[in-house]
């Protein structure tokens, strides 16, 4: 999503849930980001029991898979990239996806 605030965060939680099988549990992973830390979140993450939070450890952001693959992919593609669109943005991370 183009922002990274708690509502987009909420909506994205939302559709995990709306589209994960009742039968399966929830495990989400995440940081310290300050997002997760509001009212929205924090109202979200406890119920129901088939969810499960998994928080990584404050100034670990090498655990975290996710930052390491953008690391990867920003030091790997977008470094010698000058896109002046979204879509070539978006087409140059798929081409480093494809690749």
């Amino acid at each position: 999503m183009p922002c990274h605030r708690a509502r987009e965060l909420g909506k994205f939680l939302e559709e995990v849930e709306h589209n994960v099988p009742d039968d399966l549990d929830i495990h989400v992973v995440m940081d310290n980001a300050s997002t997760r830390k509001t009212r929205l979140i924090h109202d979200w993450l406890p119920k129901p029991p088939r969810r499960h939070i998994h928080f990584t450890l404050a100034s670990s952001s090498w655990l975290n898979q996710v930052e390491r693959f953008f690391a990867l992919l920003t030091d790997k593609q977008l470094k010698r990239s000058a896109d002046r669109s979204v879509n070539a943005l978006i087409a140059d991370i798929q081409t480093f996806i494809d690749r």
